[in-house]
């Protein structure tokens, strides 16, 4: 048995002696649209200054990924692919909203998140032939920054509540180095008309259900040949949130279905879900 384990051990060195070291690296570069609006019917009200933190979620419009498989010492192969993925991942940040009056508010806020790529296996033989396997995280982080505007259609104090909802944001990322000729910049624009039902707006506990567009402008520095490097995304979605008042917190959680019309990364009704919690700063009641 000995002698088998000898004539092994000796076979493996011999074998790693003449294929050398071997090694597997890979990066990804990927891009995302948010989806969702989030949003109540009801302007937070005039003179009321409120800062809130929000997880929603967002959906992963492609990914340029670089495989390169390097013979030691300098033999090497390098593969770049594109393709569309159906994966999904959540952001977070912080806006501060202030309302002119009853009817109008403003909001303005930053994002920031991270797209989970999958891993990077690193696979090395050692002189005595021993395998060793690396594994990292991939990921392209992103951040970026909002500006929305919502103004009341109906009299405010009339207790059904229409609501016009404009929202933009403008999103950067970041990749690995090298592929980072591949990041780029997403400006997005939606519009949502929000309707809720409420008597009493000194009580703010209600719920609120929204219909919204969204456009997504996805543009990279540089692309593959069969992957566009601009992308012109456009969804439309429904959204049922019930506003949850604290006093001075409040919590916002959203529901919803949305549905990409163009250049679609998936044909299905995609469901999500999102959350605000934020609190009063002050308040002109």
């Amino acid at each position: 048995m000995k002698k088998l384990h000898m004539i092994l051990l000796s076979g493996l060195i011999i074998l790693t002696l003449i294929t050398g070291c071997t090694s597997h690296k890979m990066a990804s570069s990927s891009m995302l649209r948010t989806v969702g609006v989030n949003e109540t019917a009801l302007p937070i009200g005039k003179g009321t200054i409120a800062f809130e933190f929000f997880n929603n979620r967002a959906a992963t419009v492609d990914v340029i990924t670089e495989l390169s498989y390097q013979d030691w010492p300098e033999e090497g192969n390098l593969l770049i692919h594109g393709s569309k993925v159906k994966d999904y991942c959540r952001y977070n940040g912080l806006n501060a909203r202030v309302g002119i009056d009853n009817s109008t508010e403003i909001k303005v806020g930053f994002l920031t998140g991270s797209i989970d790529n999958g891993y990077n296996y690193k696979y090395q033989e050692n002189e005595f032939g021993t395998a060793l396997t690396t594994k990292t995280d991939l990921n392209t982080g992103f951040s970026g920054y909002q500006v929305g505007l919502k103004r009341l259609l109906t009299d405010y104090k009339y207790p059904h509540r229409v609501t016009l909802y404009l929202d933009g944001k403008y999103i950067t990322f970041v990749s690995d180095e090298s592929v980072k000729q591949y990041d780029g910049y997403n400006l997005e624009f939606k519009t949502a008309l929000i309707y809720g039902y409420l008597k009493n707006p000194e009580k703010r506990t209600f719920p609120s259900m929204s219909l919204y567009y969204s456009q997504a402008n996805t543009n990279r520095n540089e692309s593959l040949a069969f992957l566009p490097r601009v992308k012109k995304l456009q969804a439309v979605g429904a959204e049922f949130n019930v506003n949850i008042d604290m006093g001075l917190i409040y919590a916002i959680l959203a529901t919803g279905l949305e549905k990409e019309i163009t250049e679609e990364t998936t044909d299905e009704l995609v469901p999500y879900f999102g959350m605000k919690v934020g609190f009063h700063l002050r308040s002109g009641k």
